[in-house]
């Protein structure tokens, strides 16, 4: 991998990790205004998971099981991340659509 797709890999990873502690923050901070619980703490998950992603797209020779294992954890990191956007959503709309 040359140096500049190296790069732009390693911004977007940054980019994403920012969005995911964003998210955190706004869940905390409407949980200690609100007084809602909104499990601000299980956004740490998907930002560990992504952290992971990262890390074997870096390394330079990662092998096929690794490749397919870093494909499942995005997976489910994204997944984790929809479900709990979609929880806070909901929980500071009032179920409003």
């Amino acid at each position: 991998m040359n140096i500049i797709g190296l790069a732009l890999s390693l911004y977007s990873w940054f980019l994403l990790a920012f969005i995911v502690m964003l998210m955190f923050l706004i869940a905390r901070f409407y949980q200690q205004k609100s007084g809602f619980l909104s499990h601000y703490r299980l956004f740490l998950v998907p930002a560990v998971l992504f952290v992971l992603i990262a890390l074997t797209d870096v390394l330079p020779h990662a092998s096929r099981v690794v490749g397919l294992l870093a494909e499942a954890l995005l997976l489910a990191g994204g997944i984790f991340l929809i479900v709990l956007s979609r929880m806070l959503f909901v929980s500071m709309t009032g179920g409003r659509k």
